[in-house]
């Protein structure tokens, strides 16, 4: 959900996902994403009246997407328990690449300001 930082008054739901939302990421424009149980990433952005609209799903992680961070405000990166980090471009919600090399879930990812990207597994 959405809520107010001020009052702490619900302000939307965000519906879509059809298993638990484990992480989000919210970048400076408002674009919230959503990282799930269901293997997906959903984009949201501001939708006027209406509130938040989805405008797309990212789709290929093999397992739950547990953590997300953005760099730059043009790439996005997701860590999974399918061991791997995947790399997205927020422009168009394209699939740049994946980062392998864990072999167990990857808990959290994390981009420095110089975009040094750090990531967490057991």
């Amino acid at each position: 959900g959405i809520w107010s930082g001020e009052d702490g008054a619900h302000l939307h739901t965000l519906e879509g996902h059809t298993e638990y939302v484990v992480c989000l990421a919210v970048g400076l424009d408002g674009t919230v994403y959503s990282g799930s149980g269901d293997y997906t990433i959903r984009v949201w952005t501001q939708g006027g009246w209406g509130g938040p609209r989805l405008v797309r799903i990212l789709e290929g992680h093999t397992d739950s997407v547990l953590s997300l961070a953005l760099s730059n405000e043009v790439k996005m990166y997701s860590a999974s328990m399918d061991t791997t980090i995947r790399v997205w471009s927020t422009v168009d919600g394209s699939h740049i690449g994946t980062l392998e090399g864990h072999t167990a879930n990857v808990f959290v990812v994390v981009v420095a300001a110089d975009g040094t990207v750090y990531t967490g597994s057991k």
